[in-house]
């Protein structure tokens, strides 16, 4: 057998093998993965995994709405005032406005991460009628 012959024919069964994890019971191709803002990083790490991306996606908007991911341990890194930027009174300290929000990322079953976009916030803040103030907020 020639060599592209055999790539062809493991690309193939590999592709039958998707299709049998697929026809899985229970199996759940999306995962949103995140880490607590109160606690060091990887200290409290939750994950959880969901059947369709619709659901993931709701997922990662309402613990982005609800929890500031900007911080580690409560405090935004690039807000540290230990930092020599700030420390030589150079720099002025910005200020926690002006640091865009974060919203996790769904992680696909290939292993592909899906951002989730301003208008896909803004939808869900319409549909669950939350208040809308600024972007990704709604505290």
């Amino acid at each position: 057998m020639s060599r592209l012959d055999k790539l062809w024919e493991d690309k193939i069964l590999s592709h039958k093998r998707a299709g049998q994890i697929v026809k899985l019971k229970d199996y759940r191709p999306y995962t949103v993965q995140w880490d607590h803002p109160d606690y060091p990083r990887g200290a409290k790490t939750t994950k959880e995994s969901f059947k369709t991306m619709d659901e993931a996606k709701d997922y990662c908007i309402k613990i982005g709405l609800e929890y500031d991911l900007r911080k580690i341990d409560k405090v935004i890194p690039s807000l540290d005032p230990r930092l020599s930027r700030y420390k030589s009174g150079y720099t002025p300290m910005e200020e926690e406005d002006n640091i865009p929000l974060v919203m996790p990322c769904v992680q696909t079953g290939a292993g592909f991460p899906t951002e989730i976009s301003n208008e896909e916030v803004e939808e869900y803040q319409k549909k669950h009628e939350l208040p809308t103030v600024g972007s990704h907020r709604s505290k």
